[in-house]
């Protein structure tokens, strides 16, 4: 055999064995996720009133602002330019900003 036919033998052998099963456990975590939902919501409820920063993860967005509402799969956000609505499945982190 020829290096062109090792080469192509190592890259499928290299898309099976590597690859492949990281894109299988990346789909297993966001099922894992959708299904601890309600778990989700109740931490999320107990920021209701305070002062949060939600961060989104899509390129570093995040919305500063109080939480007003946490139902069903969507949190409010009240900032100062308004109310934002934000779904839960897309929200990575909730950090309390202290008050001064």
């Amino acid at each position: 055999m020829n290096s062109v036919t090792w080469i192509a033998i190592f890259f499928l052998y290299f898309y099976l064995f590597v690859l492949l099963p990281q894109n299988l456990r990346i789909g297993v975590r966001t099922k894992r996720k959708r299904r601890n939902r309600i778990l989700t919501n109740e931490l999320i409820r107990s920021y209701i009133g305070k002062r949060c920063q939600v961060s989104t993860g899509n390129f570093g967005s995040s919305v500063t602002g109080n939480i007003s509402r946490v139902e069903d799969n969507w949190i409010e956000v009240q900032t100062k330019r308004g109310g934002q609505l934000l779904n839960i499945d897309f929200v990575t982190n909730i950090i309390v900003i202290p008050e001064k």
